[in-house]
């Protein structure tokens, strides 16, 4: 008997662009027994010369005829005696044992399509691979949007939302959800939360972040956190001792500390070894953080406040002034040295600004930890910190899962429940950290480092400490998660981009930093503008939302 057609693209991968007309394709079978396979192009997800994307959106599709599933009644853990075997290639076999789930009811019935980013299509792999088996009645369709100009699903939804081909649920990360809000194309899922018996794993920080007019219009997946990384290698040709940088990976450190470690890239200048860091571009910004990091009021980047909507007590003017501070420092930033030749002079190195960290020439690197995996094969040796804070509340951005309006009414139950295991759900965070272990890590090429789970269920937070590829700071980094505050004001805060674009702030900075404004006097004014366009868009925004309480009452 045909139990069910689960279609993935989860192994889909990215037509080999340098060698035209490679065809390679891999297989993702969820059920054993026979199989259905429509091949497309891809690349060998094991050649690591290949990058795991598909901008065409190329997909491999398996599809299981015979597979047996037994489901199981809700609030219970699903019977696991079927001799299923799923893979990533013909032979490798994914191992994994599902928790007990007060909040799944795994005999919803439907089609879900869920589309996810082209970027890293098999980081989440597992999971959807234990999703497919635990809701037996469900077919899974998967679709692909390809990241923007803004790193976001924007362009997407733009233009499915309008021909009824978007997906149930989108999987987003740097989306900014106001403006998907306001569109109409996003449903709220306050009612199936809060009945939810597993939902008390949601953090009340991030449930609060995606709270609009008191309702709740999506959860997050997955933490990014801000990274400072040493070149340990330089560093202890400069005289520093590795050891001494660990304090720095589990506990709070200070600006001081921070400026002190970019100032040593002075020394390394004048040696030909090195210089402070390649760009201090974000630096105004970490600056300002760590000014407030101590604050009970919720402030993002360069002193903007959350709560309310405004730039505040001339954060970012002196943040911007300390940024420029450091640029007149010989030896602290690769940019500026560049620019007037004397890294081609200093360290012979022939490109103005590209790739000193991977170079071995730049002592830190400002960085996120979904990058960190692009640091493969370096000839030197580093270690990763968090960014400077008072007492650990750390710069984090939060991506984000949805359920849009182009699913019924009839499909929302089944979509709740997808939703919900790829998010805050116990079971869909400890398939999601499997693949990480060791006996499993082989059989996937993921393209995170680790990613960082956003949930609160001491479950999911002993797997992630246990697994060998998590170290000191990111366990620090997932232990701050509840006490941390969001740097990606963009995200749920309305028309942030359009307002600073409009208000002109980016000139205005430009001009300090370059040196033209020493006393920063020039962002007075674009701030204050700002001030009054980003209050209205909240107020315009929260209007929107009542009006879609009266307009989509059943929603609510």
């Amino acid at each position: 008997m045909q139990k069910k057609l689960l279609a993935l693209l989860l192994a889909a991968l990215m037509t080999c662009s340098v060698f035209a007309g490679c065809k390679k394709t891999t297989e993702v079978i969820i059920s054993g027994d026979e199989t259905d396979t429509t091949t497309a192009d891809g690349a060998d997800p094991d050649d690591p010369g290949t990058d795991v994307t598909d901008e065409d959106g190329n997909t491999k599709v398996t599809k299981s005829k015979n597979g047996k599933t037994t489901a199981s009644k809700k609030g219970k853990t699903p019977a696991t005696k079927t001799k299923k075997t799923r893979t990533t290639k013909a032979g490798d076999k994914f191992k994994y044992t599902p928790v007990a789930d007060s909040g799944a009811d795994y005999s919803v019935k439907g089609t879900v399509k869920v589309a996810v980013d082209t970027v890293r299509p098999t980081d989440f792999q597992a999971m959807f691979e234990v999703m497919g088996d635990l809701y037996p009645n469900v077919e899974i369709k998967l679709d692909r949007w390809t990241h923007s100009s803004n790193d976001d699903g924007r362009e997407y939804l733009v233009k499915n939302m309008k021909t009824g081909t978007a997906a149930d649920i989108m999987w987003d990360e740097a989306g900014e959800m106001p403006r998907y809000i306001k569109e109409g194309w996003v449903r709220p899922i306050t009612k199936y939360v809060n009945a939810d018996p597993e939902a008390g794993n949601l953090p009340a920080n991030l449930r609060a972040d995606y709270t609009f007019g008191g309702a709740l219009f999506a959860v997050p997946h997955q933490a990014t956190f801000e990274l400072v990384a040493v070149n340990t290698t330089l560093y202890e040709k400069l005289g520093g001792k590795a050891s001494d940088l660990e304090k720095y990976r589990n506990h709070p450190w200070s600006w001081d500390q921070y400026c002190a470690l970019l100032q040593m890239g002075t020394a390394g200048f004048e040696q030909g070894l090195c210089v402070g860091i390649e760009d201090l571009f974000e630096t105004h910004n970490r600056w300002a953080w760590y000014q407030t990091s101590d604050s009970s009021k919720k402030y993002s980047g360069l002193g903007f406040n959350m709560d309310t909507y405004q730039y505040e007590d001339g954060i970012f003017q002196a943040g911007t002034k300390e940024f420029r501070r450091l640029r007149e420092i010989r030896g602290v930033e690769g940019w500026v040295s560049g620019q007037n030749g004397l890294l081609k002079s200093q360290l012979n190195y022939t490109t103005s600004y590209s790739g000193l960290w991977k170079a071995g020439k730049a002592l830190v690197e400002d960085t996120l930890t979904v990058y960190v995996d692009k640091w493969n094969n370096l000839k030197f040796n580093y270690v990763t910190m968090p960014t400077p804070s008072k007492n650990g509340n750390l710069m984090m951005h939060i991506d984000q899962c949805f359920i849009t309006s182009n699913c019924s009414d009839a499909n929302m139950p089944a979509a709740f429940q997808l939703l919900r295991f790829m998010t805050y759900s116990t079971n869909g965070n400890l398939a999601r950290l499997s693949m990480y272990e060791k006996e499993n890590a082989k059989k996937f090429n993921l393209n995170s480092h680790i990613y960082y789970p956003t949930t609160n269920s001491q479950a999911v937070i002993d797997k992630f400490n246990s697994l060998e590829v998590v170290n000191t700071t990111d366990k620090y980094l997932l232990a701050n998660l509840k006490n941390s505050k969001r740097y990606d004001a963009f995200k749920i805060v309305a028309d942030v981009r359009d307002n600073r674009d409009t208000a002109k702030i980016g000139t205005a900075m430009n001009a300090i930093t370059d040196g033209k404004d020493p006393s920063a006097s020039g962002l007075n004014e674009p701030i204050s503008k700002f001030n009054q366009l980003s209050v209205q868009s909240q107020k315009d925004f929260l209007a929107k939302i009542e009006e879609l309480k009266r307009t989509k009452a059943s929603w609510f």
